[in-house]
């Protein structure tokens, strides 16, 4: 992107021109346009890693679903509850409806 950004500037485009090309901020196109080539290379290169709470039984459901391809979510998650007292709840994602229910028993 940031090749992209240098390259509509060098061709005349302003900031908010090439934010509306490319679907970007203005001010995104403006701090890549203050960026070297090496910073910019060095920015992607971060590598973040955020843990999730069933991050520790993604090997079993792996093998699980090796095993027996056509299990269902539910009837995978019962065996994950077997297998697993110490299971996390984790409700599903929230949905526009006005009703609300968590999930977990």
């Amino acid at each position: 992107m940031w090749y992209k950004v240098n390259e509509l500037f060098s061709d005349s485009l302003n900031k908010t021109q090439i934010g509306q090309s490319l679907g970007l901020h203005r001010q995104t196109v403006a701090k890549y346009l203050s960026m070297t080539e090496e910073e910019f290379i060095s920015s992607q290169s971060y590598d973040r890693h955020y843990g999730h709470k069933l991050d520790g039984y993604e090997f079993y459901v792996v093998n699980e679903l090796r095993k027996w391809p056509f299990l269902s979510a539910p009837q995978l998650h019962d065996r994950l509850k077997e297998h697993f007292s110490d299971l996390p709840c984790v409700p599903p994602p929230k949905k526009r409806s006005s009703t609300s229910s968590t999930g977990c028993v």
